[in-house]
């Protein structure tokens, strides 16, 4: 049954991620090896070189992730390219830590399952509220961007 409280269609139209159902982790994975296949086309058929893919996928996830976060609403094609390119850069930065600078990949693994799972920590330290952040709409909201706090306010439609 879905509600169709001022609160549930303000959660509609402000979230930007899709709904989790197996069709999202179908597309998951597949988005992942598509990433990490791709990284591998660019420096083993292309020819680049990992530093050169990795600013050039680089600096089209930066893009990417600027309509994501734009974004008013979901919207498909944004989302998951964005999704695929976090792979491929993850994947070619791997790839330099290994190949360029002789790191071995256990430490790389270790070392990014630790940012990880900061990350989820700092995500759910920020997000996990008991109140529902919807029905203060007029405040500004707090949020850690590079370690430094920046205040959204939630996005509108208008009509």
């Amino acid at each position: 049954m879905t509600s169709n409280t001022p609160t549930s269609e303000a959660r509609r139209l402000l979230n930007k991620v899709p709904e989790i159902t197996v069709f999202f982790w179908v597309i998951k994975v597949l988005a992942t090896t598509v990433g990490e296949t791709f990284a591998d086309y660019l420096t083993g058929t292309l020819g680049m070189t990992l530093t050169t893919a990795t600013l050039v996928v680089g600096a089209l996830l930066v893009i990417t992730l600027v309509a994501q976060f734009r974004a008013f609403r979901y919207v498909a094609p944004v989302y998951w390219l964005a999704v695929v390119l976090i792979s491929v850069v993850g994947t070619l930065i791997t790839d330099n830590l290994v190949d360029n600078f002789g790191v071995p990949l256990w430490v790389t693994t270790v070392v990014f399952a630790i940012a990880l799972a900061i990350t989820f920590a700092v995500w759910y330290r920020i997000e996990h509220n008991p109140l529902d952040p919807l029905d203060h709409q007029h405040e500004a909201r707090g949020v850690l961007l590079a370690g430094h706090p920046v205040h959204v306010r939630a996005r509108h439609r208008r009509g």
